[in-house]
């Protein structure tokens, strides 16, 4: 079993981790068209 989980190659997203600099971005944008910022 392990043998396969040293194949993977895809990133797990799951946890929707983004770096500080797109998260800036983000609020940035949604400040300007006065849009509910994401929870936490």
């Amino acid at each position: 079993m392990s043998g396969l989980m040293t194949e993977r190659t895809l990133i797990d997203t799951h946890l929707h981790f983004f770096p500080p600099e797109y998260q800036k971005l983000w609020l940035d944008y949604e400040d300007a068209r006065k849009a509910p910022h994401f929870p936490g």
